[in-house]
């Protein structure tokens, strides 16, 4: 039968019952041992510091009959350097010590934590859960239950559709509050009960952290919701809203990302797409048209970086629905620079209309080919047609130049074939280069579904449309291998290796 566990308190009390000033004899020794190792590790350490954090776990006597003393330090030690580049070291020490009567013996030191933070890290650098992981693992190894942290309550606001903690007041008129979501996109305007009701929560987080989790489950509703249907690791997985009838492939092999709230949910496609997408039932007197022109006006102004031009294009319309736009724009997501796509489709009669907000990031990883794919594929593989579903296979098989991926892959022969042409185009100017992008991106941008197959005439009218940007010469070398595509998902791939034979023109190719 296992040994029962040492309590933390019953641990903690083979240290306090020795006599306070034998505890304040062996707690100065300790520190001056571990301010002595500190000065041996970090050159930089201080010549006066503030003395290292020692904190005693307790004594235990081990079956030789020897009583030692097991303790952790720590010391964090901020550099000020005149170069302007400061930075910390944080330091966690693990020890022991034996104790004859209430005398000290030899201490030894293991460095458990030794790391370097630099000065665009230091605000948000929190030592404490770095030395309770040290001291926790300590205590198991001991056979001692760590104590249990001490909890606070506190309010704070999340989006009540998605959950996300990214949630604020973002506009207020008279005693009205518009609360948006940053995650989501959900925004509405409430006013003080509706923020406590349904914004505001109660969240019980550990006393001092200061950092607040990224996702706090929304309230339970009998309302029907999203449900992502299929097992990882799909490639394609189906996301049906059974309430209002409506259902998309997702591709990329999806990931819920947080919860999956009753009215939204967002996922990861692969490593470089997140999508989130987001129903609400709107009554309004504005016209159809008017309706979807303002929500998706409104919903992409508070997401896109302040000052983009905004284009509402007329979007696919899904087989069901009543209207449809989309909207494309710079944002910026964690210091990093993405482009989204919103998609806003409404379904339903005047003056009731359920709408369901599409948003789409992509890291500028995703080269455009590869994202003109995936936004087709997205638009053709949805339905708002009750009981139906769209067709699960997204990428088609056996392409020439293509895998069945989000990232459109890439095959021996489509790498031979751009190492080739980049050989032979060692003349083309820099005007041609840009025309022949701007012709590639135009044909690889259209809504055409990537399985949509590749014809002798889609051969012919790509070709005619090369000949007559960069001439027959130029264009033969280009369009050599075009009769070889397969599909519309082939064809984004065939054009992206173009694309790289322009950009590397002239480069010879590599001995096989």
């Amino acid at each position: 039968m296992a040994e029962p566990l040492l309590t933390w308190d019953g641990l903690q009390a083979t240290w306090t019952e020795l006599a306070a000033s034998a505890r304040a004899t062996i707690t100065a020794a300790l520190v001056a041992e571990v301010d002595a190792e500190l000065r041996r590790l970090d050159a930089f350490y201080p010549a006066s510091p503030g003395a290292p954090t020692v904190q005693v776990l307790g004594v235990l006597t081990n079956p030789a009959g020897v009583r030692r003393v097991h303790f952790i330090a720590s010391e964090l030690n901020y550099n000020s350097a005149q170069s302007g580049s400061d930075g910390a070291d944080h330091y966690v020490f693990v020890g022991t010590a034996v104790l004859d009567g209430e005398t000290l013996g030899a201490i030894i030191l293991t460095t458990a934590v030794q790391s370097t933070i630099r000065e665009y890290d230091w605000e948000d650098y929190r030592s404490a859960p770095v030395v309770e992981q040290v001291r926790d693992q300590t205590l198991a190894a001991l056979g001692a239950m760590p104590p249990q942290p001490e909890m606070e309550r506190i309010t704070i606001v999340r989006c009540p559709s998605c959950g996300a903690t990214d949630a604020e007041a973002t506009e207020f008129i008279f005693e009205i509050t518009r609360m948006s979501c940053g995650v989501c996109g959900h925004s509405e305007l409430c006013d003080e009960e509706q923020i406590k009701d349904e914004w505001n929560v109660k969240h019980d987080r550990r006393k001092g952290e200061p950092s607040l989790p990224r996702f706090v489950p929304p309230q339970p509703s009998t309302k029907p919701g999203f449900e992502l249907r299929g097992e990882v690791p799909a490639e394609t997985r189906m996301l049906v809203h059974p309430g209002i009838g409506y259902a998309i492939a997702m591709p990329g092999g999806p990931l819920p990302c947080g919860p999956v709230g009753a009215q939204s949910v967002i996922l990861q496609l692969g490593a470089w797409v997140d999508v989130v997408v987001r129903t609400q039932r709107f009554w309004s007197m504005t016209t159809c048209d008017g309706l979807l022109r303002r929500e998706l006006e409104g919903a992409a102004q508070r997401r896109a970086q302040r000052g983009s031009a905004l284009e509402l294009v007329q979007a696919p319309l899904p087989p069901g629905a009543t209207a449809s736009m989309y909207v494309t724009y710079p944002r910026r997501v964690d210091d990093e620079d993405r482009t989204e796509l919103l998609v806003l489709t409404l379904e339903g009669e005047h003056p009731n209309y359920d709408a369901v907000f599409l948003y789409v990031s992509y890291r500028r990883k995703l080269d455009p080919f590869a994202w003109a794919n995936l936004r087709a594929a997205l638009f053709a593989h949805q339905t708002w047609m009750a009981g139906e579903l769209p067709a699960l296979v997204v990428w088609p098989e056996g392409g020439a130049f293509s895998e069945p991926t989000l990232s459109l892959g890439s095959t021996r022969r489509g790498s031979d074939e751009a190492e080739a042409k980049a050989e032979v185009l060692g003349a083309m100017t820099n005007a041609d280069a840009q025309r022949v992008t701007e012709l590639l991106l135009s044909a690889a941008s259209t809504f055409d579904a990537p399985a949509t197959p590749w014809t002798t005439a889609d051969t012919e009218r790509i070709s005619h449309a090369l000949i007559e940007g960069v001439g027959a010469e130029l264009a033969q070398v280009l369009v050599r291998d075009l009769a070889a595509v397969q599909s519309m998902h082939d064809f984004r791939a065939w054009c992206r290796c173009c694309q790289w034979a322009v950009d590397n023109r002239g480069r010879k190719r590599r001995n096989r």
